[in-house]
């Protein structure tokens, strides 16, 4: 039979051991938190970079062309 010692230690140390669990999750999740803002901003920069690098390219060969136009006439 359990004395009353042992039975609260035995509680104290499955909420310990609960907790211990617990804050193992979390660490995990935030982790997994981290990980896809990272992900959700690295392909925001990577979309950005994209769209200013074909504005330019839009850009250029629109004032080639204009210049080509320019050349033609007399």
């Amino acid at each position: 039979m359990m004395s009353v010692t042992d039975k609260y230690n035995a509680q104290f140390t499955a909420a310990f051991d609960k907790l211990e669990a617990d804050k193992i999750s979390y660490s995990d999740f935030k982790s997994q938190v981290q990980d896809t803002d990272y992900a959700k901003t690295a392909s925001d920069l990577s979309q950005n970079q994209i769209q200013k690098q074909s504005a330019v390219s839009v850009l250029t060969q629109a004032n080639a062309q204009m210049g080509f136009v320019l050349n033609l006439l007399p």
